[in-house]
C-alpha cells in the first residue's frame, strides 16, 4: 500500500568468511581491592596486550584476539589444554606509574557458530532461541562488535573510544559555552538484519556521535587565549568577567554542582603533576584547615612551597580518595577534556546550544557518516582484526525500497474536514474549522507572576476571547486576576493564593510565569493534579507576546491543550479514514516507564504510566490514565501492576460507554529494549489477559502488542524527489519493512512526522503478539493514523498519540514525585497512584 520510494539507509552490508569464533573468559587481577570500573578499561587493554605476548600457549599474532576490556576475549584459534596464569604483568597508568597485574583462569567457554546462528535467526526468528529471554543471537553480535572496535580502541592513538563511539582527539568540536563543548565522532553497531537473497545477513549501522564534554582550560589563568575555566562556568549575560576574588554564594553553588566528579590535573608549585577526580568544594583556602594540622591551606602552601596564593578567597577542591582530606587550591589546577558523566546535565542554555549545533540536514549527516567511517576505519579494508576474523564491509550504504503511506483526512465540528497535502504531509492548516467538542470556560482565574502591564493584560483577554470564538473554546466569564509585583517573593506564599482560588471552584487556573522555573512548575502541577484536582495551564510571558503584541498563534496552540484538559476533543479522523479495525469497540493503549536519572538511582523509583482510550471507535483524543510507582531499586521495563492497571482501564471503558467492552485491544508499548522483548511480553500479556478475565470470566478480547522504539541509530536518506524541499528529509508516511527488517518478525520503520530540525529519526515498531491477525498494511496504517491524533498540535507526531500520552503522564508523575520528595511529603505512593478526580487529560 502506498507508492514506492528509493532510499539509502545508514547500514553497510557485512559479510563473514569465518564460520566460528571461540569465546574465552579471563580474570584480571588488579593491584587494588575495589571492583572493576569502566575507567579501568584502558589499563586492562594494556594488560591483555602484554599477556598475549607473554603467554606461551598463545603463539599467535595479536590480530587473532579481540578483548572486551574487562573479562572476555574472542579468538579465531581454539587453544587446547590448560592455559597458564601469568603474573607480574607490568603496565603504566596515565601518570606513568608502574602497576603490576595478574591474568588467571583463562578458559574457552563457548564456540560461536556465527553463520549458523544468523541463518537460524533469519529462518526462524526469535523461535530459534526459545531458551533465552533475548530471542536473538546476542553473543554473536557482541563478539563482532568487539572485534570491529579493536584496532581503533587499542592501537589508534588519534581517537578516543567511548562505548561504541569513536572521537578524533584533534577533530572538530562545538563550543557550548560554560566550559563545555561537543565532540563529533562516529557510532557503529552490528545489526542482525538484511536480505538473504542478496547474501546479506548482517549490516553495520554507522551514525554520527555527539558527546558533551569539558574543555581543557586552566581554572584561574588565561593560557593560549583560552579563558579560565571558572570564568567560563560562571559567565553571565552582559558581564564580561567575574571577579574571582569576590564570588557570590550563587557562584559557589554553581561551581560545586559543575565540578563534582570531574577530573582535573593538579600541578604543585614544585612542578609535580597529578590527576584527581573532584569530590566537592571546601571553604576558602585562607579558612580551610589542613587535616591534623593547625594551619590553613593558604599557610601550608606558604610554608612548604614559599608560595603566596593569588586567590586565597576561592574555595579549595576536595580531591582523591573520599576517606582522605586532600585539599588543593584552584589556581594550581587545569580542567582536563573528558566526557560529561551521565549523572551530570548541561544547563538549559548549553543544552539548547547543543541541540541547535548538532542538528544537521540529511545530506550533511550522510556525508559526516561516510567521512567518519573513512577516517576511523576506512571501512575495515586494511584492518588486521577484521581480516583475521573474515569480516568484510561494503563502503556504500544499503539501498532499500520504502513506501509512502497516504495521510488521513482530519475532521472537525459539524463534519468539516481538512485535507493533508500528500506532496508535503505531516501538518495541516485550519481556517474555519472548530474543535469537534469545544468546551466552555464558565469560571477561571489568572495568576500573573510576570507583572503584566494593564494594557497588555486587557489585550491578552481580548485575544483569548477572539481566538476562543474562532477555534471553539468559549471564553465566557472574565477571569479572576491575581497579580504579583515580585516573582521571587511571590513564591513564598504561592500555596495560600492558589488555594484561595481553588475554593472558588474554577474550571482552570492559568499561571503566567516571567521565566522558566522547574521547581515552581513541579509544585504547581502537584497542587493542581494531586491535591486540589483542578486543571492548570502554565505559560511563559514571552510565549504570549511577540514584538510587544499578543501572539495569537501561540494562543491557538495553548487553547489546544486547554480544551483537552477540560475534556474536549480537538480533532478526529473522518469516517473514510478510519481503519476497519475501528468498526467494532476497540481500546488503544499506550504504556511507558520513566526511570530516575543516573544521579538519583537508588533514591528515586521508576514510574509506570499506562493510558487507554475509552471512546469505542478510538478516533478521539480522550484517554484514561493509570500511574504506578515501581518497586524501589527496580529499573527494568516490566510494569509490575499491569493486571490491575488494565482492569481499571477496562472498567473505565465499560463505565464511560454504558456497558460496552472493547472487542479488540491494541497496546503500543514504549521503551522496551530488544533484550527484554520476550520477558516483557510474557509478563505483561498474561497480566492483560488476566485483567480481562477479572472483568468477566469469558471475556477474551483480541490483543495486539506492539513495541515502539525511538532510541536507535537508523536514518533514511531520500535518493529520489520524495523529500521536503526545505531540508531534504524523507516525507511523513515513509515506511520501510524490508531490507533492514526481519522477514517475518513483524517489525517496520515509520517516519510519521515532518522533520523540521536536523535529520528525521524513524520510529522502529515490533509486533510481538497479534490475536487480531492484522497484515503489515493494516498495522502500518493504523500506526500512522494514530500519529495524527495528538491533541497538542495540528501535526502528525513521531510516534502514536497513546504512546506520547503515556510518556507525558509518566513525566508528569515524575514531577509530582520530585515535588513531594523535595518537600518531605508523606504517603507519596498513594497520592501519585490515586485516581485523578478531575478531567482526564491533565498531562497534555
Amino acid at each position: 500500500m502506498g507508492k514506492q520510494l528509493q532510499l539509502e539507509v545508514n547500514h553497510f552490508p557485512m559479510k563473514l568468511a569465518i564460520k566460528e569464533i571461540h569465546q574465552y573468559t579471563i580474570e584480571v587481577g588488579a593491584p587494588w581491592k575495589r571492583e572493576y570500573a569502566k575507567k579501568d578499561k584502558p589499563l586492562y587493554d594494556k594488560v591483555f596486550q602484554e599477556y598475549v605476548k607473554l603467554c606461551d600457549k598463545l603463539p599467535f599474532k595479536a590480530s587473532a584476539f579481540a578483548f572486551n576490556g574487562k573479562n572476555v576475549f574472542y579468538s579465531t584459534k581454539k587453544i587446547e589444554g590448560d592455559i597458564p596464569d601469568v603474573s607480574d604483568i607490568e603496565v603504566r597508568d596515565e601518570d606513568e606509574r608502574p602497576l603490576k597485574f595478574t591474568v588467571k583462569n583463562v578458559k574457552c567457554t563457548n564456540t560461536l557458530q556465527v553463520t549458523e546462528e544468523m541463518n537460524k535467526f533469519y529462518e526462524m526468528g526469535r523461535k530459534a532461541f526459545p531458551r533465552t529471554e533475548i530471542g536473538f543471537p546476542l553473543d554473536c553480535l557482541t563478539a563482532l562488535d568487539v572485534i570491529l572496535q579493536q584496532t581503533v580502541r587499542l592501537y589508534d592513538t588519534k581517537f578516543r573510544t567511548i562505548g561504541r563511539n569513536f572521537f578524533p582527539i584533534k577533530g572538530q568540536v562545538l563550543d557550548l559555552g560554560f566550559g563545555k563543548e561537543v565532540w563529533f565522532g562516529t557510532f557503529t553497531s552490528v545489526r542482525p538484519y538484511g536480505w538473504k537473497d542478496r547474501q546479506i545477513l548482517l549490516t553495520l549501522n554507522a551514525d554520527v556521535a555527539n558527546q558533551p564534554a569539558t574543555v581543557r582550560a586552566h581554572f584561574t589563568e588565561t593560557i593560549d587565549g583560552q579563558k579560565p575555566y571558572l570564568q567560563r562556568v560562571l559567565e553571565r549575560r552582559n558581564q564580561q568577567n567575574i571577579d574571582l576574588r569576590n564570588l557570590e554564594y550563587r557562584d559557589f553553588k554553581t561551581l560545586e554542582e559543575d565540578l563534582k566528579m570531574l577530573k582535573i590535573r593538579y600541578v604543585s608549585p614544585d612542578g609535580n603533576k597529578r590527576d584527581y577526580r573532584i569530590n566537592g568544594l571546601t571553604r576558602a583556602a585562607n579558612v580551610e584547615k589542613i587535616s591534623d594540622e593547625t594551619m590553613t591551606v593558604e599557610q601550608f602552601f606558604r610554608n612548604k612551597y614559599s608560595t603566596v596564593l593569588k586567590y586565597p578567597n576561592l574555595p579549595c577542591l576536595w580531591v582523591g580518595a573520599r576517606d582522605k582530606s586532600i585539599y588543593v587550591p584552584m589556581e594550581f589546577c587545569t580542567m582536563l577534556p573528558q566526557q560529561m558523566p551521565r549523572s551530570k546535565k548541561l544547563n538549559d542554555q548549553a543544552t539548547a546550544n547543543m541541540i541547535k549545533g548538532t542538528a544537521v540536514k540529511p545530506h550533511e549527516r550522510r556525508k559526516r557518516i561516510i567521512d567518519g567511517m573513512k577516517e576511523s576505519t576506512n571501512f575495515y579494508k586494511n584492518d588486521e582484526h577484521a581480516k583475521e576474523f573474515g569480516i568484510s564491509l561494503d563502503s556504500k550504504m544499503l539501498q532499500v525500497t520504502g513506501r509512502l503511506l497516504n495521510p488521513p483526512t482530519i475532521q472537525y465540528d459539524q463534519g468539516k474536514t481538512c485535507n493533508i497535502n500528500a506532496a508535503s504531509p505531516g501538518a495541516w492548516r485550519t481556517r474555519d474549522q472548530r474543535y469537534v467538542e469545544g468546551q466552555k470556560i464558565q469560571k477561571w482565574a489568572i495568576m500573573d507572576l510576570s507583572n503584566l502591564r494593564e494594557r497588555d493584560y486587557d489585550n491578552l483577554l481580548g485575544t483569548f476571547k477572539s481566538v476562543g470564538s474562532k477555534v471553539g473554546l468559549t471564553v465566557g466569564a472574565e477571569p479572576k486576576y491575581v497579580g504579583s509585583v515580585n516573582f521571587y517573593r511571590w513564591r513564598n506564599n504561592f500555596d495560600t493564593e492558589f488555594e484561595a482560588l481553588v475554593r472558588e471552584k474554577p474550571d482552570i487556573i492559568m499561571i503566567i510565569l516571567p521565566n522558566k522555573d522547574g521547581q515552581l512548575y513541579d509544585h504547581i502541577k502537584f497542587l493542581g493534579d494531586n491535591k486540589h484536582f483542578v486543571a492548570t495551564q502554565c505559560v511563559l510571558q514571552r510565549t504570549l507576546f511577540r514584538n510587544g503584541a499578543v501572539n495569537a498563534q501561540s494562543i491557538e496552540n495553548i487553547f489546544l491543550k486547554m480544551n483537552s484538559k477540560l475534556g474536549g476533543i480537538n480533532h478526529t479522523l473522518t469516517r473514510t479514514s478510519r481503519p476497519k479495525l475501528f468498526d467494532s469497540p476497540i481500546m488503544i493503549m499506550g504504556a511507558d516507564v520513566s526511570h530516575a536519572d543516573p544521579a538519583s538511582k537508588g533514591t528515586k523509583p521508576s514510574l509506570a504510566a499506562v493510558v487507554g482510550s475509552f471512546n469505542p471507535d478510538a478516533c478521539s483524543t480522550k484517554y484514561l490514565t493509570e500511574i504506578r510507582i515501581q518497586e524501589a531499586g527496580q529499573n527494568e521495563e516490566i510494569i509490575q501492576d499491569m493486571e490491575d492497571i488494565t482492569y481499571k482501564l477496562l472498567k473505565g471503558f465499560y463505565d464511560k460507554t454504558k456497558g460496552k467492552k472493547p472487542q479488540k485491544i491494541i497496546m503500543f508499548r514504549d521503551g522496551v529494549s530488544e533484550g527484554q522483548f520476550l520477558k516483557v511480553l510474557a509478563k505483561e500479556l498474561v497480566a492483560m489477559s488476566n485483567a480481562c478475565a477479572r472483568l468477566e470470566p469469558d471475556y477474551k478480547p483480541q490483543i495486539t502488542y506492539i513495541v515502539v522504539q525511538k532510541r536507535h541509530h537508523t536514518r533514511f536518506f531520500a535518493t529520489d524527489n520524495n523529500k521536503y524541499e526545505r531540508n531534504g528529509n524523507v516525507l511523513a508516511g515513509t515506511v520501510v519493512d524490508q531490507g533492514i527488517n526481519h522477514p517475518f518478525e513483524g517489525d517496520f520503520f515509520l517516519v510519521s512526522h515532518e522533520g523540521i530540525q536536523g535529520t528525521s529519526r524513524p520510529t522502529h515498531y515490533y509486533t510481538l503478539w497479534d490475536d487480531n491477525d492484522l497484515n503489515a498494511d493494516e498495522i502500518e496504517n493504523l500506526t500512522y493514523y494514530l500519529c495524527h491524533l495528538y491533541a497538542r498540535c495540528n501535526r502528525s507526531v513521531s510516534y502514536p498519540a497513546p504512546t506520547y500520552y503515556a510518556h507525558l503522564a509518566a513525566d508528569r508523575a515524575r514531577k509530582h514525585h520530585n515535588d513531594m520528595l523535595t518537600r518531605g511529603e508523606h504517603n507519596i505512593k498513594r497520592k501519585i497512584e490515586q485516581p485523578a478526580n478531575m478531567n482526564l487529560m491533565y498531562f497534555v
